[in-house]
């Protein structure tokens, strides 16, 4: 009939943060729970648009009046959106999250200049948006042979 029907337990939640959204795979669960706020923030700055999503959570299609297809929501704000952050039409998609892969790739190889170094700049082997995340073996050979 058109008429605005507040949801009772139907809420938004921001998205992206706890322990079953990480972006890297967690290995010892007890440390990641001690670490949260640190964990949260290092993904904030590697990959802030995981942040830029909120869950409508306790929502289900059988909510929908028999005989309707579909439903409009209205989203009430508490507060002012900063004027820099516009909210419009096209800021709202359904079903989307944001994903990083993880896979095994070769690196370039090393070539020192100075045998004391200890450290060195890991190059992916591949063009495109690659970025290291764990070295899993280093092999030595000398260049001789």
């Amino acid at each position: 009939n058109g008429e605005l029907q507040p949801l009772e337990g139907v809420q938004f939640e921001g998205a992206g943060f706890g322990p079953t959204t990480r972006l890297w795979p967690v290995t010892e669960p007890e440390r990641d729970r001690a670490l949260d706020r640190e964990q949260t923030l290092l993904e904030y700055f590697v990959f802030p648009q995981k942040f830029h999503f909120v869950d409508l959570c306790g929502f289900d299609a059988s909510m929908l009046p028999a005989g309707e297809s579909q439903m409009t929501f209205e989203i009430e704000l508490s507060g002012r959106v900063p004027g820099d952050y516009p909210v419009c039409r096209e800021s709202f998609r359904l079903f989307c999250t944001p994903v990083i892969n993880l896979f095994e790739v070769d690196v370039l190889p090393l070539r020192p200049t100075d045998w004391h170094d200890r450290e060195h700049r890991v190059q992916p082997g591949v063009a495109g948006h690659v970025e290291p995340y764990h070295v899993l073996a280093v092999t030595a050979a000398d260049p001789e042979d």
